[in-house]
């Protein structure tokens, strides 16, 4: 218990410095059913604004799960003069599942799914108010989820979970104003690649038989990162991390 802890405590404080990226990861919906009728929901922040989870298991082996995710970067700093205003960022997300309990405690399962996302914000210079900067991408996300777990150990689950995905980029849009001609045009240089996606992330809830405390740290590695306006360097934020309530809920027996 201590070590996680520490590790939310470690990530919390990682992710207070916000970068531009293009894409960036949402909590996981992992919601470890075991039997028919059963179902979870979950509401969380962190990393995102607010994330919403929904799951339900339709039959003794099979589920299916939906999510959005909301978040909003009101003023980032970058290099120490660029100012990101109106950053936002939204995605939704669609699954079905097989579900095998292994023994009392354990479960398994694996979802497969499609992630729809979009990214904007707008750059301005270091008094905050001229817009030299206006960047949105649209992107769908196809993906697989193998989840582990373990859980009612003294009230207690843990879970590990891997979603390997490939990032499709069918909208991209970043214009810059020429401080010469005062006129937008498109950034000269394009960074955007379909490019595949991999999230390992670590889950725990604490709690009662039906509501619980969970708490979530994970990494998303992708080459699709934004760049400086100014010295075009890549940057990387890897981390992502998430504490909220979950609801389990089912029918009984």
């Amino acid at each position: 218990m201590k070590w996680y802890i520490s590790l939310v405590i470690f990530l919390f404080f990682s992710s207070c410095i916000s970068y531009p990226l293009m894409h960036d990861a949402v909590s996981q919906n992992v919601p470890l059913l075991s039997k028919k009728n059963e179902g979870r929901i979950s509401v969380a922040t962190g990393t995102e604004s607010v994330g919403f989870q929904a799951a339900y298991s339709f039959s003794k082996s099979f589920a299916a799960m939906g999510s959005y995710s909301w978040g909003m970067n009101d003023i980032m700093e970058y290099a120490g003069d660029v100012n990101i205003n109106n950053g936002t960022r939204q995605s939704g997300e669609l699954a079905i599942g097989y579900f095998n309990p292994i023994g009392t405690k354990g479960v398994f399962e694996i979802y497969g799914g499609a992630e729809r996302y979009s990214r904007s914000f707008s750059v301005t210079d270091d008094f905050g108010y001229v817009y030299n900067g206006m960047f949105s991408t649209n992107a769908t996300k196809p993906f697989v989820q193998l989840d582990l777990g373990f859980h009612n150990t003294r009230k207690h689950s843990i879970s590990l979970s891997l979603k390997m995905g490939y990032l499709f980029y069918d909208h991209y849009s970043f214009l810059v104003l020429d401080e010469q001609t005062h006129k937008w045009g498109p950034y000269p240089q394009n960074y955007v690649n379909n490019d595949p996606i991999i999230e390992p992330c670590v889950t725990y809830r604490v709690g009662g038989k039906r509501l619980s405390f969970q708490a979530q740290a994970g990494f998303s590695y992708s080459n699709t990162m934004l760049f400086s306006v100014y010295n075009n360097t890549l940057v990387t934020d890897p981390f992502f991390y998430n504490i909220g309530l979950s609801l389990r809920l089912f029918k009984e027996e």
